[in-house]
Parts: structure tokens; sequence; C-alpha cells
């Protein structure tokens, strides 16, 4: 009985995305820093995941000493497409030592899935919460399984 239960545990964990702990990489840069406080130069992270929930909504994360990553695209993600960040329910955000950015607008590129590529292609951010001041532009790109 518990030899069943784990292999459904595996099976369950393989059909959300993969293994707990098996991310992807994300490497952004920010660029045209406006009054940016406190300073960020980039964000690096070696456990981006995607895991899509039952209302159909992709949830993205990636979390290291630089801080924490997360994006949020409502429906399909297919290879080859564009998804615009001033939708009203697509945004990404950053928050780096007690300071939050926000998108304000912006478009991603998803380069394939399986595992999940997204460029960001000159995404504005704004300050929005805690210590936050000034914005810039992110661009980069990210694995996310």
């Amino acid at each position: 009985m518990r030899t069943l239960r784990a292999c459904l545990a595996v099976a369950a964990l393989w059909s959300a995305g993969g293994c707990l702990g098996d991310g992807g990489t994300v490497m952004l840069t920010v660029d045209e820093p406006m009054t940016l406080s406190p300073t960020i130069t980039r964000f690096n992270a070696t456990n981006g995941t995607v895991n899509k929930d039952s209302l159909g909504e992709n949830h993205f994360t990636a979390t290291s000493g630089d801080g924490t990553f997360t994006m949020l695209i409502i429906g399909d993600l297919t290879a080859g497409s564009m998804n615009d960040l001033a939708n009203e329910h697509n945004f990404l955000s950053i928050d780096i030592t007690g300071a939050g950015w926000s998108s304000n607008g912006g478009t991603i590129a998803i380069d394939g899935v399986n595992p999940t590529r997204v460029r960001f292609l000159a995404v504005p951010m704004l300050h929005g919460s805690g210590s936050a001041k000034g914005g810039f532009v992110l661009n980069g790109s990210g694995t996310f399984k």
C-alpha cells in the first residue's frame, strides 16, 4: 500500500510539472534604472518553476539570494506566442530585500514549452511595495520547469 501511495505521489508531481526542487534557470538584467532604491543590477535563480492551476492560470516562481520573482499568465502557453503583460490579469513582480516592483505593461515571448522558455522583452517595472523607489526595465530570459 505504501508503494502504491508513493507511486501515485510521484505521478502527481510529474503531471504537475516536475519534481520538487527541479527548476530551471532565470537570468534577468535591470536596464535603464531611474532613481532606483535599493540598487538592483540583475536577478539570477536556478530554481524557476511554473505550475498551471485548475483555473488555467500559470504561476511562475523563482527565488535566489537576490530576492523573489513571481509571474502570473492566464491561459495556455504556446511556443512562439507573445503575451502582453498589460492584460488586466497578467503580471510580473520582483521583491528584493523588502522592496517590491511590479510590471507596468511589456511583453514576454514564449520560446518553448516543457520546459517553458520565456524571454522578457523590455518589461517596464515600477515601485510597488515596501521601501522600493524608482523604476527600471527588465530584460532577459528564463527556463521554468
